[in-house]
């Protein structure tokens, strides 16, 4: 198993959580652990930094924004007022 594919606790590198996070600078991550900026766990074995590849894929999925389902526009019958009619604006440009 090379770098952990598969198995999701296993420990990748930073290079390894770069490529995950679409590479992401491996100073930028060196930035986030110092100063904690984000919670992404790592591991320290003497000078060497691990993550867990859970983790990541952890730190992904709640950065990732799903659209909600938009309300499906209703077509305006002819006896509906504009907003514009409704406030008394009018549009200058027009």
């Amino acid at each position: 198993m090379i770098n952990g594919v598969g198995n999701e606790d296993a420990l990748v590198t930073a290079v390894v959580v770069s490529q995950m996070l679409g590479g992401t600078p491996l100073g930028t991550l060196a930035v986030w652990r110092c100063n904690r900026r984000y919670n992404l766990p790592f591991v320290k074995i003497g000078k060497n930094i691990r993550y867990k590849r859970s983790d990541v894929l952890k730190f992904i999925e709640e950065r990732t924004i799903r659209p909600e389902a938009a309300p499906k526009s209703v077509p305006r019958s002819s006896g509906e007022r504009s907003h514009a009619s409704m406030t008394g604006k009018s549009n200058p440009s027009r």
